[in-house]
């Protein structure tokens, strides 16, 4: 029984330690990212700008594609367009603002804007 109540006191300990949410939500969050690396932030910025024009691209053809020729109107072409829709919903909500604290010096974002 001496363990228990050992490891018991170090839960209570560690639940009154924790400060990462101390009462209320953070205001905003530091992103390090390559801070130790500043010459690599333009040419990360170009190529994460590359590959999101080339996957916004490239969801709208599939998705062009299976609506207009009436021989993909199957389901699995259904399917490949669904997915291709959630692919740019979720590849829009993280990518521009990756690409703003890149190409800015202010490398915080705000508590709502990381949760959404």
């Amino acid at each position: 029984m001496k363990g228990r109540e050992g490891g018991a006191r170090k839960c209570r300990n560690m639940k009154s330690d924790n400060q990462s949410f101390s009462g209320d939500s953070p205001k905003a969050f530091i992103l390090l990212g390559v801070s130790d690396r500043p010459w690599l932030e333009l040419p990360l910025f170009v190529v994460l700008l590359l590959s999101y024009v080339l996957a916004m691209l490239g969801n709208v053809a599939i998705i062009l594609a299976s609506r207009l020729d009436p021989q993909l109107h199957g389901p699995m072409y259904t399917f490949l367009s669904h997915l291709s829709f959630l692919d740019l919903c979720y590849t829009t909500t993280t990518v521009p603002q990756m690409l703003v604290n890149m190409g800015s010096s202010q490398k915080t974002i705000s508590y709502g804007g990381c949760t959404v």
